[in-house]
């Protein structure tokens, strides 16, 4: 008896199971950062890669060879060297050139609020979908049956309407 209930719950959600089994693994591969760099000259471009060319249209400071890109790049390494922290400078350029300069935005006060917004409409709407599906399946199965009666009475209505010989 209890084989009966469980294979019609496993048919139904080992899709979704397996479904839910590869989003959770593709984040998780996608989400592991690579080693950080070691030498100076590769912090200064991991630094430089977040920070927008002030003159160019789609680049970053370490792409481009524009004369402020290499200056910030320059001003970038002086102060790895110095000690300073990479998002120490990451503020500082923004408070010069403004946060717009940057690659990635800041994720706290109103700026949070842009990245998180999108996220919890979109997972409010899979959830929104997800009740909708559930609530016309279970209406779906909740309609009534015509009972014998029903189908008498509609029957004899048919009969009514069809003339003489038109209905067998």
């Amino acid at each position: 008896m209890r084989a009966h209930f469980r294979l019609p719950f496993v048919r139904r959600w080992l899709p979704w199971l397996v479904v839910a089994v590869v989003a959770a693994v593709a984040l998780t591969v996608g989400s592991e950062q690579a080693a950080a760099p070691q030498t100076l000259q590769e912090r200064t471009v991991a630094v430089a890669d977040q920070v927008r060319c002030p003159v160019c249209v789609g680049e970053t400071v370490a792409q481009s060879d524009a004369a402020p890109a290499v200056t910030i790049r320059h001003d970038i390494r002086r102060e790895l060297a110095a000690g300073e922290k990479p998002s120490a400078i990451l503020a500082g350029i923004a408070a010069i050139y403004g946060p717009g300069y940057l690659e990635k935005p800041q994720t706290s006060g109103l700026d949070l609020w842009l990245w998180v917004l999108p996220v919890a409409a979109t997972l409010a709407a899979a959830a929104g979908l997800a009740a909708a599906f559930v609530w016309w399946g279970r209406r779906r199965r909740a309609d009534p049956v015509a009972s014998e009666a029903d189908r008498l009475l509609v029957a004899g209505s048919l009969d009514s309407l069809a003339g003489p010989g038109e209905r067998q």
